[in-house]
């Protein structure tokens, strides 16, 4: 088993860790106090050790376990006047020829 270790900007301690399962697959999981998240498995026919380990390396420079700023999930992206009102590929209104 593999594990790295990061401390996130809220001081909650991550420990990124690569496991094999039971039945041969491959788990990189992000444990904290709070829970354990399974970040992605792996099968274990087709991947190796190595690649568990890149994943989980990537996960941990990515700092995918910080929450990401921006629209909360119910949250909408607005339809009209958003960051792409200028774009050629939307399509215009009849009032806009």
């Amino acid at each position: 088993m593999t594990a790295l270790t990061h401390h996130a900007a809220t001081g909650v301690r991550h420990e990124i860790l690569v496991r094999r399962t039971v039945v041969g697959d491959w788990e990189v999981l992000d444990t904290c106090a709070r829970e354990d998240r399974v970040i992605e498995t792996l099968d274990g026919v087709v991947d190796a050790e190595p690649q568990a380990e890149a994943v989980a390396r990537d996960y941990l420079t990515a700092g995918r376990f910080v929450a990401a700023p921006g629209r909360g999930p119910g949250e909408a992206i607005p339809e009209q006047g958003g960051a792409d009102a200028h774009s050629d590929r939307r399509p215009r209104s009849a009032a806009h020829p």
